[in-house]
């Protein structure tokens, strides 16, 4: 009877910590250093121009989007508010190297934004989004 009561209680905590993983789907987590960054839409420049947050001091805006990727394919984005409360969610993302494609996913794991990159270095992202 101890056994039993030890053996489901351990695959009860065995569930849970199972079901709770965070990281519990696979990506792909070849990407370029220089990805890594927290990124700041540029659209002054063009719509689909990202800089990093410290390049320069970008004018006032209502909403510029912004995107933290992270080591450990973690990463943040900037979500519109309808009443000005944007806010920083966070997330996934992943790069695919033979489609040059950055994918974003909620911490759901629900694919929310794909981009092509048309080019990138440590001073520029520059994306077409498809999704």
């Amino acid at each position: 009877m101890k056994t039993l009561k030890v053996t489901s209680i351990s695959l009860i905590i065995i569930t849970y910590l199972t079901s709770c993983n965070y990281y519990d789907f696979d990506l792909n987590s070849n990407y370029p250093e220089e990805l890594i960054n927290v990124w700041v839409a540029s659209y002054e420049e063009s719509p689909e121009i990202f800089r990093p947050s410290d390049y320069k001091e970008f004018p006032v805006s209502h909403f510029r989007q912004v995107y933290v990727f992270k080591k450990s394919n973690e990463c943040e984005y900037l979500v519109s508010s309808p009443v000005d409360a944007h806010y920083l969610d966070k997330g996934f993302w992943e790069y695919i190297k033979e489609d040059h494609l950055i994918k974003i996913y909620n911490s759901q794991q629900k694919l929310i934004k794909e981009f092509k990159v048309k080019n990138y270095s440590s001073e520029l992202l520059q994306l077409k989004q498809i999704r």
